[in-house]
């Protein structure tokens, strides 16, 4: 899992910068029109994400795991609030069913106000 965290890390800098630069010129209420190769670019980055939130979130909580090179119960909460963000875009793009997205929501909610142990923003699973 290590070369897609690289690999989004990169896509998602290429893809900021180019919605910067092509952006930063009009800061009018226009929408920004992309061309077809940065709306392709955009998308894969998107997906991306969705993909590293949504499938290798923690079964159990839907929790995001702090990394594949700890514990698979490791989980944190500024990592989940990122997911979520991801959750929002999988919805409204139809990269996930928006009943699975509001499934994976509430498992994560009632997980964290029921059964979760907090301590330094991260939540031990277990």
């Amino acid at each position: 899992m290590n070369w897609l965290s690289n690999r989004l890390t990169g896509l998602i800098l290429v893809a900021f910068a180019t919605l910067v630069v092509r952006a930063a010129p009009d800061f009018t209420d226009k929408p920004v029109t992309l061309d077809p190769p940065t709306r392709a670019l955009l998308t894969e980055v998107q997906r991306a994400g969705v993909r590293y939130f949504y499938e290798f979130g923690h079964p159990v909580s839907g929790l995001t795991r702090v990394g594949t090179e700890r514990a698979a119960e490791l989980c944190e909460i500024g990592g989940t609030g990122w997911g979520c963000f991801n959750l929002i875009v999988a919805a409204e793009r139809g990269f996930v069913p928006r009943a699975d997205v509001a499934a994976r929501v509430q498992t994560l909610l009632r997980f964290l106000s029921t059964k979760a142990d907090g301590f330094t923003a991260r939540f031990p699973i277990g």
